[in-house]
């Protein structure tokens, strides 16, 4: 992740209307390492409890924490 993620945002994301272009250089490496390392850990915990969330399921939860919509 954390050498792919640069590769498709620079790919695909710079690419979408309105895409903020305010985040570069140094800022863009940290929010890509911060958002490969949650992902990254996500994983592991779905691995640890078995995996018995459908992807769906985690990729709901993702989008959730992405968009702050995930309420405790």
């Amino acid at each position: 992740w954390t050498e792919i993620l640069p590769e498709l945002h620079t790919q695909f994301l710079d690419k979408l209307k309105n895409f903020p272009d305010f985040i570069c250089g140094d800022e863009l490496e940290y929010l890509l390492a911060f958002n490969t390392g949650g992902i990254y850990n996500i994983v592991m915990k779905w691995i640890r409890d078995g995996m018995t969330k459908t992807p769906d399921e985690i990729y709901r939860i993702i989008k959730k924490i992405s968009t702050g919509t995930l309420i405790a």
